[in-house]
């Protein structure tokens, strides 16, 4: 693509039919001092936008695939009106990104997309363009429904994480293994229980969940509760290696060196964000444990020492 120049690289926006905007959308960091949950920080959505809104010409359609909270899509035609642009000459809509890390390109051209502008005009070119490419289905909607939808996707997912992982610290303390609690659970036609874990990592299902709780904090107290159970598995697997080392160390009569393997969020990946088990690294070394961390897909890190 790059040699035939189907895909050529700018520094910053230029003229174009069609702009998809795909940036980070962290949480701001947060004051525990107060009450407020995790927000999300826009600030990059924002900074596209306006950047976009100085050479955009009219006509041209606004795509933004970063998960968002619901009303993001209109605050981009907010921000083109803030910049002096008529936001009914350009069309706006909101496609969420579905995407599997180490499996990115296949998964852009064969999974369902959904859809939705701020008007049935963006809604139908926006779907045009993905029909070119997508050979999934395309599914036109609205954009606060598209934006709500993934949202609720990874906050779906980030509840059945969270009961897997406290079933399995309920197994741990009867002494059953929770793989074998999990098989055989699972032979119900309407039963699904995931594999427990040490937490949830990943820029998605870490994060997304607290786009909706903040703004519904009154109404979303299974959401806010599954991510508390999901950030406390980290802890406890902190201590039961903790707990183990300090049997281990009795034996041996000196303090073990603990061998952490893999600090990706999931494996084959050299993704690292939100990952709990760089975080059960940190916890360990702070606690001046002597740590050795594997993972072959990541040539340093800060903080940690990485040994082959």
């Amino acid at each position: 693509a790059v040699r035939t120049k189907l895909l050529t690289v700018a520094f910053s926006p230029i003229e174009a039919d069609i702009y998809i905007i795909c940036v980070p959308t962290p949480i701001k960091a947060q004051d525990y001092n107060s009450q407020l949950l995790p927000r999300p920080d826009l600030s990059f959505v924002e900074d596209a936008v306006r950047k976009i809104s100085s050479v955009a010409p009219d006509g041209s359609l606004i795509i933004l695939e970063s998960t968002s909270p619901v009303g993001t899509t209109d605050l981009m035609s907010r921000l083109f009106g803030n910049a002096g642009r008529n936001p009914s000459k350009f069309g706006f809509a909101y496609c969420p990104e579905r995407v599997l890390p180490g499996n990115i390109i296949q998964e852009l051209e064969e999974n369902d997309r959904i859809v939705g502008g701020l008007e049935s005009k963006a809604t139908h070119r926006a779907c045009e363009f993905y029909q070119s490419f997508v050979s999934g289905k395309v599914w036109p909607c609205s954009a606060p429904i598209a934006e709500l939808c993934k949202l609720a996707e990874n906050s779906y997912r980030d509840v059945n994480i969270a009961f897997a992982n406290e079933l399995s610290i309920i197994c741990h303390r009867l002494g059953i293994d929770i793989r074998d609690v999990t098989t055989l659970a699972n032979k119900h036609p309407r039963v699904s229980i995931l594999d427990a874990g040490i937490g949830v990592g990943g820029h998605c299902i870490a994060v997304d969940p607290w786009f909706i709780a903040s703004e519904f904090p009154e109404k979303t107290q299974l959401i806010q509760t599954a991510r508390k159970v999901n950030l406390d598995k980290s802890n406890w697997v902190v201590s039961q290696i903790e707990r183990t080392a300090e049997t281990f160390g009795e034996i041996v009569d000196r303090p073990p060196k603990l061998a952490l393997f893999g600090l990706a969020y999931k494996p084959n990946v050299a993704d690292v964000r939100e990952s709990p088990a760089v975080e059960i690294a940190r916890a360990l070394k702070k606690k001046g444990h002597v740590i050795f961390c594997v993972e072959p897909h990541v040539e340093h890190f800060d903080g940690l020492d990485l040994v082959s």
